[in-house]
């Protein structure tokens, strides 16, 4: 006869567990049992009949219980994924050959049923999750309790449980004492309490649960391990549940600690990131609920390997290149990439100290994208003095009275100069209405007009630009050659600044000399009389002018810096010393309401950026 109380779901029942004990009650096995009621064996087993009405009047349950039991069984949704829990998970995540449980939960079970036994034993669904190791309610590691690859054998319950009663019973078969972790609490109420919201940020609870899992294992750097194979995925799972509980700080200061414990500077991202790496490009690929993190590592791995247009990173290819490497630039603009490290270091796209190879060192490539395309407009002196129509020993006259900058200071560069530079010079000197003249009577050479003014080609040029002179460009010739002045206008011209023989110059000249022709500041500082000057004669126009001898120089040198004097110290741009007192915060001079620009006290904050030299050049 059988027993006279007829089995009720319990909490968390799988539906096979439940039918095992629905066919115990009648005594018979669990197919036998499904056969006679007409249900077929392996489709109502694995869920996949869809007869909700006749499972319940079988089992003499109401729908909304097999409903129940369904959820806590996961039911197959086409060939390689479940709903279990109202989330969609992998199959493998929920179907495996083993059989694991608690023996403590089950040994409960017999001893509070009437039936007793293994009749009465009640198999979880959150056992057969991966991600699960723990029973929260005993503390203990879940047991394996049978290993069966044939899905009908392995759901009828009965005859394995009388296989292991006795060891069940002993006590035999108990797991680990194993205190749960914040991601087995979880994950128990999540599983408890469905459909609250994103899991950790991410689209599925399936993927939060298994990114636990490959970001915990890949950030065991330390090489940590567990005291047995199940010790080691909970372990993992602890770690990175901490992680994407974060937020996105908490991800990407992981991916970040991933990125710097790469052996070898040369290792590419597949190496560096592991199986988080591995199975997001592989088994994971198509599965869009990662997709989220395969665009955040991907975006990582953007910004700190050079990867060009066209090549495939975790499934996508990319159209724009975010860095470059060294390596990568110099192939990109034609050089050495002995030759473009020193131009990358002056202009600030790589640290002057970072020793990585060319291979591995990195930069912005959009950010930097001007300065390579700048980089491939460099030319030497030849091609600069082609290009203005003059020789080389010309040009070099022209570079050192400061008329031409060169991109790069590093003097090891031998193609420092920009061709847009030698265009635009000649640009500023002959305008594109300028008039065309066949013949040079009464016009006079840039060059041949310079000694006949106080301050050489220099002031010639000034004069010009400021349209105290005008051009006119000379038929048959090309450059600077071609560009003539009126003898008689060179005649009139009374420069605003010029420099004796002795080193004494204008307040204008020596204004520009160090850097403030723009500013206007250093004029204030003479009248204001901040820093001395001296009342002369320029005796070819026997006008007298206050001008700034050597001493005077060497007063305001020992008082003040500016940018291109402090530069000229340290041995660095005038760009690099600017942008260094902007940084830092250092004032300009000021009297009361009156600041003068451009001008700093030599004190604490200019002689704290350093000095190369105990004193500078003035002319």
């Amino acid at each position: 006869m059988p027993p006279e109380e007829h089995p009720t779901p319990a909490a968390r029942e799988t539906l096979p567990s439940f039918l095992s004990r629905v066919a115990a009650y009648h005594l018979i096995d669990l197919p036998t049992f499904l056969e006679e009621m007409g249900l077929p064996v392996r489709g109502t087993l694995s869920g996949e009949d869809g007869s909700v009405e006749r499972l319940a009047e079988v089992a003499r349950i109401s729908p909304a219980d097999v409903d129940e039991l369904l959820s806590w069984s996961g039911v197959a949704i086409g060939d390689v994924r479940m709903r279990f829990r109202d989330e969609i998970f992998v199959t493998r995540a929920l179907r495996n050959p083993e059989v694991r449980g608690c023996p403590a939960c089950l040994r409960e079970d017999a001893l509070r049923s009437e039936v007793g036994g293994v009749a009465a034993m009640v198999m979880r669904g959150h056992w057969q999750l991966r991600y699960v190791h723990v029973c929260i309610r005993h503390g203990v590691d879940l047991a394996p309790l049978w290993r069966e690859r044939q899905p009908t054998r392995r759901f009828d319950q009965l005859p394995h449980l009388r296989e292991i009663e006795a060891d069940l019973t002993a006590g035999v078969l108990d797991g680990l004492d194993r205190t749960p972790t914040d991601f087995d609490l979880w994950l128990d109420d999540r599983l408890a309490h469905p459909m609250v919201g994103p899991a950790l940020g991410q689209p599925s609870l399936y993927a939060a649960a298994e990114l636990c899992q490959l970001l915990g294992e890949e950030l065991n750097v330390d090489g940590e391990a567990g005291d047995d194979e199940t010790g080691r995925l909970h372990a993992a799972l602890e770690r990175g549940f901490r992680v994407l509980r974060d937020g996105d700080a908490g991800l990407n200061a992981a991916l970040h600690k991933l990125l710097r414990r790469r052996a070898d500077p040369q290792d590419g991202a597949k190496k560096t990131f592991g199986r988080l790496y591995t199975r997001l490009d592989g088994d994971l690929a198509d599965d869009e609920a990662f997709d989220p993190m395969r665009d955040r590592l991907r975006s990582v791995i953007l910004r700190h390997w050079p990867i060009a247009p066209g090549e495939r990173v975790l499934g996508e290819v990319i159209q724009v290149r975010r860095c470059h490497s060294v390596r990568t630039a110099a192939a990109e603009v034609g050089l050495k990439t002995a030759t473009l490290r020193p131009i990358l270091v002056e202009r600030g796209a790589i640290p002057a100290d970072d020793t990585r190879p060319d291979a591995v060192l990195t930069f912005d490539a959009e950010r930097w994208k001007p300065l390579l395309e700048e980089v491939l407009t460099l030319v030497g002196e030849k091609e600069m003095a082609k290009r203005l129509g003059i020789s080389r020993d010309q040009f070099r006259s022209l570079a050192d009275l400061g008329l031409f900058e060169p991109f790069v200071a590093n003097p090891s560069i031998k193609r420092p100069w920009r061709r847009a530079d030698a265009n635009g010079f000649l640009a500023s000197l002959l305008p594109a209405d300028a008039s065309t003249i066949e013949r040079a009577d009464g016009w006079i050479g840039l060059q041949k007009a310079a000694p006949k003014i106080a301050g050489g080609v220099r002031y010639i040029l000034e004069a010009v630009r400021s349209g105290r002179l005008a051009t006119a460009r000379l038929a048959r010739e090309e450059g600077y050659p071609s560009i003539m002045v009126r003898e008689a206008d060179v005649a009139r011209i009374l420069p605003e600044d010029w420099e004796t023989d002795d080193g004494a110059m204008t307040v204008a000249a020596f204004q520009k000399r160090v850097g403030l022709s723009r500013a206007g500041s250093f004029a204030r500082l003479v009248e204001d009389g901040h820093t001395p000057s001296t009342t002369l004669m320029n005796i070819a126009t026997r006008s007298l002018r206050r001008c700034i001898t050597a001493e005077d120089a060497a007063a305001f040198h020992e008082r003040f810096v500016t940018a291109k004097t402090l530069a000229e110290e340290r041995g660095v741009p005038t760009k690099v010393a600017a942008a260094e007192m902007k940084n830092r915060g250092f004032p300009s001079f000021q009297v009361e309401d009156v600041a003068y620009d451009g001008i700093w006290l030599r004190g604490d904050s200019a002689d704290g950026l350093g000095r190369r030299t105990s004193g500078m050049k003035v002319r």
